[in-house]
Order: C-alpha cells, then structure tokens, then sequence
C-alpha cells in the first residue's frame, strides 16, 4: 500500500510483514488493519482475482471507477479470466440442485421452473456423453 498525505506531505509504503509485525505488536488483525489503509491509499496492488472476478470484487468492495489497473505478468489474464467464469460442479451437486428447484418450482413456477429444466438438460446430457468423456487435468472431464 501506497498512503499519501499531501496535507501532512509524506508517502509511505507498507507490505505485508510490516502489518503482520504491527498486528501481533497490538494483537490486532492485519488483514482488516490494511484494507482499512486501502481506503486511503494511492497505490494499492491486488492479486488478479481481485479485480477480474465481479464476485470477489463485490465481496472486497474493490471500486473501479476511476482507478488506473496495471496487469503484471498479463499473458496470464486469459487464464484467470476463464477461471473466472467458470464453475466446477459434479453430478451429485447438480441433482441436489436440480431436487431444490423442482421443491421452490412448486409455489413459484415462472422463477425457477426454467432454472430446473436448464440443470435437468444438463444432467441429461452429462447422462449422454459421459461414456464418451475422458477424464484430463485434475479428473475435469473433456469431450474427445
């Protein structure tokens, strides 16, 4: 984190170890001790996933408007924007998913009857191709 204090007319930078030391020095959190800095900072440097995923953004309460971003290392962006958007569910968590919604379509059909029949394609379709699919890269399944 970069502070500047043009009223008082320095700069200074924090890291990491230096929040650690200070947290444990007062028994306080540095984790919320440099977002409360973040605030007020300059100069603030983020992993990716911070400003790339809308749902860690929103969660960390990152506000873009009006920020200059820098990506270092950015042949690594197609990566991190895939795994951005993308889930990573199995079959067990779609037929739960699929039993919920066919519950809440009951008393209200036009919100979530078409989210059920979308996971119940899904599944039937995984029921199709799954002899077909061979297992890659951390047993995710891919179509030959």
């Amino acid at each position: 984190l970069l502070l500047i204090d043009e009223q008082r007319g320095f700069n200074e930078v924090h890291d990491i170890e230096e929040f650690v030391k200070v947290g444990k020095s007062v028994r306080g959190c540095p984790y919320y001790a440099a977002w409360s800095l973040a605030e007020n900072a300059e100069l603030v440097f983020f992993p990716y996933s911070y400003i790339v995923n809308p749902v860690i953004r929103a969660g960390v309460e990152v506000d873009l408007k009006g920020a200059i971003i820098i990506f270092d290392e950015a042949h690594n962006m197609e990566d991190i924007a895939r795994e951005a958007g993308s889930v990573n569910l199995d079959e067990e968590t779609l037929f739960k998913l699929q039993s919920e919604l066919e519950q809440m379509s009951v008393p209200q059909p036009m919100i979530y009857q078409p989210l059920y029949e979308v996971v119940e394609g899904l599944i039937s379709w995984i029921g199709r191709k799954k002899d077909s699919l061979e297992k890659h890269d951390f047993q995710h399944y891919f179509s030959r």
